[in-house]
Formats: structure tokens, sequence, C-alpha cells
């Protein structure tokens, strides 16, 4: 009666998608690669959780994924080759450098390496850790990655539906742009 579904614009959307994990990690796959191109000092830490002085390689894994950081600046060589070597194993689905990684917008002070794997293993490193839902947003397999998300009212077409790829920050400038509002300073996404 009020109109006010006619004159308000909405986004409906998710953040993430969830992957189910079960089983061991296999973080000790990933040490054994890393042992065997000679790194010796390689520690499992839980996220805020502080390194001692003498180290080569710090894992994190927060439930999926392991974020590896190596103590020495490496180049981009030396990642890809490390990369290599860890895509063949077969749980891995994606391994990226911090190079993809800062191509796809991660800080870069994140990992130097990112290791996603096929569902339902995982590369948790949580110690004493019980696990009641056995699934999690933290991965790069496209469960995760494609969300829903539906914008509607005034200022955007009805019954238009988009296929192609869309990521959360194509949202915010699109929203704009239909509401005829400025874009903000640092918006990076595209409009739809």
């Amino acid at each position: 009666e009020l109109g006010i579904y006619e004159r308000t614009n909405i986004l409906l959307t998710t953040d993430h998608g969830m992957v189910s994990f079960t089983g061991k990690g296999q973080t000790y796959r990933i040490i054994e690669i890393l042992e065997d191109m000679g790194f010796e000092k390689i520690l499992s830490l839980d996220v805020g959780e502080l390194p001692p002085e003498d180290w080569d390689v710090i894992m994190v894994g927060t439930s999926i994924q392991l974020q590896l950081y190596f103590r020495e600046p490496m180049e981009d060589r030396k990642l890809d080759c490390i990369k290599r070597e860890i895509e063949k194993v077969n749980v891995v689905e994606k391994c990226m450098t911090k190079r993809e990684l800062e191509e796809r917008g991660t800080a870069n002070f994140f990992a130097d390496i990112l290791i996603s794997p096929f569902p339902p293993h995982h590369f948790s490193t949580k110690r004493n850790r019980h696990y009641t839902l056995k699934a999690n947003h933290d991965s790069l397999n496209d469960k995760a990655q494609h969300i829903f998300a539906v914008l509607s009212g005034p200022d955007f077409k009805r019954n238009v539906v988009y296929s192609d790829r869309v990521y959360n920050i194509d949202f915010i400038p699109t929203i704009c742009y239909a509401m005829d509002i400025p874009l903000p300073k640092n918006a990076t996404g595209r409009i739809l």
C-alpha cells in the first residue's frame, strides 16, 4: 500500500560460498616438498601466533587453505618453481604466488604462496580443534567463489539475468551508476 518496494533499491547478496572438508589435514605433504627443496626450519603457526627468531618457512592453515611465508624474500621465478612442485600434489586444486595474489587484489603483506585443495581435503594446521560445521569459505574452489546476488528497485532493469563473471567489488559502482551517485574515489569494480 505504501509503495515502499517500488521506491527502494535493494541489493541482496552473500559474501562467499561454502566448501566441505573432512579427514586428515594434508599439510605434511607440503612439508615434504619444502624439505626436499632444502628448507629446514618449517613452522606451523596459528593466526596471530608469533614465530621464534629462527625459521625458514611459516605455514598458517586457517581451516582449508594453507598460507606459506618465506623468511628470505624470493624472486618470482623461485616462487614459481615452488608453486610447480606443490601443484604436483594430487589434492592441490589451486596454488597462487604472491604476484598472482596481488594481481587479484590481495594486500601485499599476505602470503608468499597460497594453496587451496580439492574438496573434501584441507590444510588445517589447527591443533586440538574440534570442527562441528566441517565447512568453510576459506577456499579458491568454485563453490566458495560463486555467490548469489539480486539487484532490484526502480533504478534497475527488471527480469535481467547477468551470467558473466561478477565480483563483489562490482556492486558499488553499478549501484552508484544506476542511482546517479558519484563513484567512491577508490572504487575498482566495473559497472555491470
